[in-house]
């Protein structure tokens, strides 16, 4: 098991098991869960600006899902600009870890995976 599988598992095991239900009540409408695990201060700083109020799960409104996608766009990240900017897309969890985020897919049947091309290390290989 590589490092990403890793804090894969850790992310699931502590930020988004403990929630499943509230998760799956927002990404079976197509709206993306935002999930909140031990977050940096500079996490934290971002988290505020949002409003949030230091809920563990709750859905991204459409003025931060538009706000991520510019920004993702902006930096040049076209997996994570697209993946936010899908309408109406089930499966969703945009997750707020330490430093770092991810974007975790939930399919039934199949379970939890990262979007492909959008880990640190692949968008590294990418520009190489």
């Amino acid at each position: 098991m590589d490092q990403t599988e890793k804090k894969l598992d850790e992310i699931l095991d502590r930020g988004i098991r403990p929630h499943a239900l509230e998760i799956a009540a927002i990404i079976s409408r197509g709206h993306i869960a935002v999930c909140v695990l031990e977050p940096s201060r500079k996490t934290l700083d971002c988290l505020e600006s949002w409003g949030w109020k230091g809920e563990p799960v709750f859905r991204m409104t459409t003025p931060q899902r538009l706000a991520l996608a510019r920004t993702c766009a902006d930096y040049g990240d076209n997996v994570g600009a697209r993946w936010v900017s899908a309408k109406k897309r089930n499966g969703r969890i945009f997750v707020f870890c330490e430093d770092g985020t991810c974007l975790v897919n939930f399919e039934a049947g199949k379970g939890y995976s990262l979007e492909p091309g959008s880990t640190d290390l692949e968008r590294r290989k990418q520009h190489h």
